[in-house]
């Protein structure tokens, strides 16, 4: 297991199969309007996972919340994948570094090859993040379970 430092307040350990992304793979994935944003992937195991931050202000933090942010994350997944069968699987919430998430499981077929992830939004102390994950496979299995380690392994401060 590899421990990672993700950024001042948050840490994770992941299988050895993972590496760290460089800020260019990541672009390709995470939209560059966000300047805080981590990821590791497992090539072989075929799992990415996407950790997006961002400061709250208190005002901001007044109007907003996890569920409603969450909701507009899936409006422009869902507007985005349009074209390639996106569906939304399932509602989702679980612990994530001791803090409540709530997210949901997706699906969409993209020049024939089947994908599948999940994504989460949290908040710990003002900032928000949401976490996505890509398999190049269904949810289950040994790609499951190296997520659910990933998860249950990520620690905030």
């Amino acid at each position: 297991m590899k421990n990672i430092q993700v950024h001042e307040a948050m840490q994770l350990s992941c299988p050895d199969g993972f590496r760290e992304m460089s800020p260019e793979e990541v672009n390709k994935v995470a939209s560059p309007y966000h300047s805080h944003r981590f990821g590791i992937w497992d090539e072989k195991g075929r799992l990415m996972v996407i950790i997006v931050w961002h400061y709250i202000n208190v005002f901001s933090m007044s109007l907003t919340d996890p569920r409603t942010s969450l909701y507009g994350v899936e409006m422009r997944m869902r507007h985005m994948y349009q074209p390639y069968d996106y569906k939304k699987t399932a509602s989702l919430r679980r612990e994530i570094g001791g803090r409540k998430a709530k997210g949901y499981a997706y699906e969409y077929t993209i020049n024939g090859q089947y994908q599948s992830g999940e994504v989460y939004m949290f908040r710990n102390k003002r900032d928000y993040y949401t976490l996505y994950t890509y398999a190049w496979e269904p949810m289950e299995g040994a790609v499951k379970d190296s997520l659910q380690g990933i998860l249950d392994s990520i620690q905030l401060t």
